[in-house]
């Protein structure tokens, strides 16, 4: 009588066991349904967060744009009074800073030095020596450029040759002139000419602006009936056109600036 009880018992549990653990397939609707939900309420968590910060940002942009349109009409006036003295600014950054740099310095012959005289004036000084057949002297010339003259520019020479005891100076030639200056006791002998008198050339023309110099040596002859008709000089003459006129100072030069100074 035991046996098939316990044989109904055991049945009846596998029965319980097999409806226990009997498999239950996952329920993807309601965790879709569930997603879904949270993703829409991400994106309109974003959605609503992009659009207070737009209307966070939106009156600082305002703000931006008026002084924007304050500065811009300002900075074009300032560019529009100012551009010019930009301009000016460079040009008198180019200017030169003294006398003698308004000389162009590196362009003076190798025998001569340059040297500003306070407050307008500047000197340059030449020892140059010619070793030639005609002429082989050696000539010290001392130059005074003053631009700033109230009565026009002006230069002053001292003309000196050791070896004739000849010291020669030749003052007061204001803008205007041009005349070759005979240095007393000093010539050149030329066969079939005779003595060519050596001279001191000056040019000088324009205002402190803009002034014109031309300065140095020559050396020229008249020729003619009355020895006044015609004028020949070095460059014209065989023999001393090698070396003959030299120039110590041929050019334009400015020096406004400094004489407002």
């Amino acid at each position: 009588g035991f046996v098939p009880c316990r044989a109904e018992s055991k049945a009846a549990s596998d029965a319980g066991s097999k409806q226990q653990y009997k498999y239950q397939p996952p329920n993807y609707t309601n965790t879709m349904k569930y997603s879904s939900l949270f993703f829409l309420s991400l994106v309109y968590f974003l959605d609503s967060s992009s659009v207070v910060i737009a209307r966070f940002n939106e009156p600082q942009q305002q703000q931006q744009s008026l002084i924007d349109s304050l500065h811009d009409p300002f900075d074009a006036a300032f560019s529009s009074a100012h551009g010019d003295n930009n301009e000016k600014t460079k040009d008198a950054l180019s200017m030169p800073l003294s006398q003698c740099e308004a000389l162009r310095p590196e362009k003076l012959p190798e025998e001569c030095t340059c040297a500003d005289q306070p407050p307008h004036e500047l000197v340059i000084e030449c020892l140059k020596t010619f070793n030639s057949t005609h002429f082989n002297d050696t000539i010290g010339l001392k130059i005074d450029v003053d631009p700033c003259n109230i009565d026009g520019s002006s230069i002053s020479i001292d003309f000196t040759e050791k070896n004739h005891g000849i010291d020669h100076k030749i003052t007061g030639i204001h803008a205007g002139e041009q005349s070759n200056y005979p240095i007393p006791g000093l010539s050149i002998y030329i066969p079939a000419i005779g003595h060519v008198g050596v001279d001191a050339t000056v040019f000088i023309a324009g205002n402190p602006d803009k002034l014109k110099l031309k300065v140095g040596i020559n050396a020229c002859i008249g020729v003619g009936p009355d020895q006044h008709t015609r004028t020949i000089c070095a460059s014209q003459i065989p023999g001393l056109s090698a070396i003959l006129p030299w120039w110590v100072l041929e050019g334009s030069y400015t020096f406004g600036n400094m004489c407002n100074s």
